[in-house]
């Protein structure tokens, strides 16, 4: 519908939706070291040819240097996502790069996510410089591809530029080597924007906004949650000029439709002023209560009376929803609803309390953690259970499951296993974690995605082990604290 109105509309997304229209510059990491696969220490250079990252777009500028690359690389002379030179330069300084052992040579997003700058957030900054009229005039957004060979972390990033804007953000890595495809993303990337070094908001994207500056330096910020260290795979700049806009439809004189691009996992909300000159837009007020709008992937659509004003501006703000909480517990109130039980010999049984003797020396969390045997070494010919209780996934689109973890189970011959059970019949959907074994006595967070065969349906979460049948070495078993399932 053509708009009939008088009313001026500014109209565009906050959150960057790639795009032909736009200027992109894209820089892989090649990463890789000084060993091969076999030789230990990740895998070589993941180099790309083709298409990759949000938006699928070519034209990407490899930045290869090998392990122990001291004083740094400079790449000269980048071109953007079309092809077409520019003035921009990309260097960075760190003590070695490294990978992920998941390159396929295929030249598309496999090995753009497999490289990496080790360490960045102890040792290491890139600088782009020379960016152009394209970029400091509507300003950029920079978007931090990241996959490395850690499992539970939350690290993050910060970009400050010439002209004293900074941002800093974070995001959280659930899976080792396998933090790319991301269910329930576009083109299997998700953005975080989570300012907190804590979040468990699981991406493979951090998006850092309002630049305008013609350089900029990157630094890595360590979070607090698993191995916390900030290793970039990719960064994408990305121009704000000719970024997809919102669409306005005047339905007669009285309502104006909203429509924008949405992603799952997002939050939107509707900002306006009469006066785009009091404030940056990100300052904007709320217009009239339309805060939190849920996505509705592909495509928003918000309709709304119009207003008095002869001239308002409008944009969209977009975020990262914030995990919401559907099950916690961390053993402070008894069993509850868990429940526990045996398929094994005598011997070995989960226990609330806390651990004596053996095991940690004390709950992740005072007083009580749940774990086997708490004050003696499990015994042999055992299979013990115990399961959460009931969480409820039929309205949800994905979920998430956190917990901590201290162990000490006897490598090769004992095991720790992980499940999701159908209520319906106690029946295994998906194991989750299997083969858990060796000692790590320092509790851990551990966060496992909820697989597609959990969802639409109500569900427990199975911890179990099984030890052999013969006597030896004593050890001290399996204990858990502060059990959380999320969604977002």
């Amino acid at each position: 519908m053509t708009p009939k109105s008088i009313l001026t509309a500014f109209l565009f997304v906050l959150t960057p939706v790639l795009g032909l229209a736009q200027s992109v510059i894209s820089v892989n990491i090649a990463g890789g070291n000084a060993n091969s696969p076999s030789a230990g220490g990740g895998g070589g250079e993941g180099i790309v040819t083709g298409t990759a990252g949000l938006g699928q777009l070519g034209n990407w500028n490899n930045a290869i240097g090998a392990s122990n690359v001291g004083a740094g690389l400079t790449v000269p002379a980048l071109v953007d996502s079309t092809g077409a030179a520019t003035a921009a330069t990309f260097s960075w300084v760190t003590n070695n790069t490294w990978s992920t052992s998941t390159a396929d040579g295929a030249g598309g997003d496999v090995d753009m996510m497999s490289g990496y700058i080790d360490n960045f957030h102890a040792n290491g900054s890139i600088t782009v410089a020379g960016l152009g009229p394209e970029f400091t005039g509507p300003g950029y957004t920079v978007l931090v591809y990241y996959n490395t060979d850690n499992s539970g972390m939350t690290a993050g990033f910060t970009v400050t530029d010439n002209a004293g804007n900074t941002d800093t953000r974070f995001g959280h890595q659930l899976i080792a080597n396998a933090n790319y495809p991301l269910a329930g993303g576009t083109d299997g990337y998700i953005i975080s924007t989570e300012t907190a070094n804590n979040t468990l908001f699981s991406a493979n994207i951090v998006q850092l906004s309002g630049f305008s500056g013609s350089e900029f330096t990157m630094t890595g910020n360590a979070g607090t949650v698993g191995s916390a260290r900030a290793r970039p795979n990719a960064i994408q700049i990305i121009s704000l000029g000719g970024a997809e806009p919102l669409t306005l439809e005047v339905s007669g004189r009285d309502m104006l439709t909203f429509r924008w691009p949405s992603q799952r996992g997002q939050l939107y909300t509707l900002r306006s002023e009469t006066d785009p000159s009091v404030a940056d837009p990100i300052d904007w007020p709320f217009f009239d209560g339309h805060q939190d709008i849920e996505a509705t992937p592909p495509e928003n659509t918000l309709t709304i009376p119009r207003p008095p004003e002869a001239k308002r501006f409008f944009v969209i703000e977009g975020f990262a929803a914030p995990l919401e909480s559907i099950l916690a517990d961390d053993f402070e109130s008894g069993l509850g609803l868990w429940t526990i039980g045996s398929d094994g010999a005598a011997g070995t049984e989960w226990e609330l309390g806390t651990p004596s003797g053996v095991g940690p020396a004390a709950a992740n969390s005072p007083v009580n953690c749940i774990g086997t045997n708490l004050s003696a070494g499990y015994a042999k010919d055992a299979d013990v259970w115990l399961r959460s209780p009931p969480i409820d996934l039929t309205a949800v689109a994905g979920a998430t499951v956190n917990y901590f973890q201290a162990f000490d189970i006897e490598a090769t011959f004992d095991l720790g296993r992980v499940s999701v059970i159908d209520c319906a019949d106690e029946s295994v959907l998906a194991v989750i974690e299997d083969d858990l074994d060796g000692a790590s006595l320092d509790w851990a967070l551990v966060s496992r995605v909820l697989p597609p065969e959990a969802l639409g349906k109500i569900v427990k979460i199975e911890f179990r082990l099984i030890t052999d049948v013969f006597d030896g070495s004593v050890f001290a078993g399996w204990y858990l604290d502060d059990f959380m399932v999320t969604v977002p």
